[in-house]
Formats: structure tokens, sequence, C-alpha cells
């Protein structure tokens, strides 16, 4: 970014004062930061170069006025109706989310300890076929 000249911080405190351009505007037509710009207008930067004085700067916001709180107005009661049941929600999410994790943990511990006290063994061989296919029939029957 360029500096600004002693002859230029005259014009960019009067754009400043006349307050018709906003401040990134200011700084697109003088090739500088939109901080710099600020710096001037607050008294930070070029104080010791004269110029017309910036107004004081007062909460603009986005410029609308907001319209007067009636609490009786239908749309804001469904509105905090809203607000305190996504409320209620987030809540509710929040106590499962901690259960689970507890659960989580609770099984976590036991899986762990299991792996290190449970071994595992060889598997049984398999079983062999039975010749005698009337005595399986027989043993069947009588059960």
């Amino acid at each position: 970014m360029a500096k600004l000249t002693k002859a230029q911080v005259p014009r960019v405190k009067k754009d400043i004062a006349e307050d018709k351009l906003t401040q990134p505007e200011i700084a697109k037509k003088y090739h500088v930061s939109r901080s710099l710009i600020s710096n001037i207008a607050t008294g930070r930067a070029y104080k010791d170069v004269p110029g017309p004085e910036a107004p004081p700067k007062g909460a603009r916001g986005q410029g609308k006025k907001v319209p007067a709180y009636d609490p009786s107005d239908q749309r804001i009661l469904e509105l905090e109706a809203d607000v305190v049941h996504l409320r209620d929600e987030r809540n509710h999410a929040r106590r499962k989310l901690q259960v689970a994790a507890k659960t989580q943990g609770l099984f976590k511990a036991v899986v762990d300890e299991m792996d290190t006290r449970v071994k595992p063994f060889k598997s049984l061989p398999r079983a062999r076929p039975s010749y005698k296919a009337g005595r399986n029939i027989l043993l069947l029957s009588i059960l």
C-alpha cells in the first residue's frame, strides 16, 4: 500500500469530515488501506497535519431504523416460543450426549479389560460324522 503525502492528508480529512464517502471508498480513491483512513479519522495518524476535524463517530449500525418493540406482536411471540423450544431441544441433546459418552466410556473400559484378561483358545476339533444313522434316529425319537 502507498503512503499519503502531506498534501493529500488534508483532502482525506476533508473527505472524512464531509461524510459523503465511506472509509473503504476513500481508501480506494487514494490507494491506501482502510485502516490508515480509520487511523486518520480517529487522530492516530497524521495528527500534525492540519485539516478539518472529523465529526465524532456515533453508533451508525446499518442505518436502518429499528421498529419499536411491541411485546404483544404475534410474530415476536412466535419467535420467542421458537427460541425457548430450540433451547430445550439443545439442552436435551446435550444431556443425551453426556450420558452416551459415559456409557461408551464404560463399554470401552469393559472391552479393554476383557482384552487383557480373556485369552482366546484353540477351536474345538470338528465333530466326526456318525456312521450309525439308525442309532441317532432312535435317540431323537426318545427325546
